[in-house]
């Protein structure tokens, strides 16, 4: 049983990216934003923690962005937990799953290599 009933009450969650959401990010660049409550704590040093994929995402903080840079070209799960100031996870949010558009780093083929594919597949 918990020990602050206000905890089981408390309802994270990630207002930013939404559930599905595709994201055009061309250097990777997402800024996550959540919503809890009852708000943090701080008598007992609540803390958010965020967890990309799986794994954490840098240190607990008490803010309640994080940006992330420089995600890969993906689909990825975002979630968070709110925990104390020893790290034990009191609730977690469910999970977001988004996914990550990039530009593509391939080079532009010029017109004289796409001519000669052309070529190529005519049989020319």
């Amino acid at each position: 049983m918990l020990k602050n009933p206000s905890i089981k009450s408390a309802s994270p969650h990630l207002t930013s990216p939404e559930q599905n959401q595709n994201i055009w990010a061309g250097g990777g660049i997402l800024t996550a934003t959540v919503h809890v409550q009852p708000e943090l704590n701080s008598q007992r040093a609540d803390n958010v923690q965020f967890r990309l994929d799986g794994k954490k995402v840098d240190e607990a903080q008490t803010g309640l962005s994080y940006t992330l840079d420089n995600l890969d070209r993906d689909s990825h799960i975002l979630a968070l937990s709110v925990v104390d100031q020893k790290g034990k996870v009191l609730i977690t949010s469910k999970s977001v799953l988004f996914h990550v558009h990039r530009k593509s780093t391939a080079k532009n083929r010029q017109p004289a290599q796409l001519q000669a594919i052309a070529t190529i597949i005519r049989g020319n």
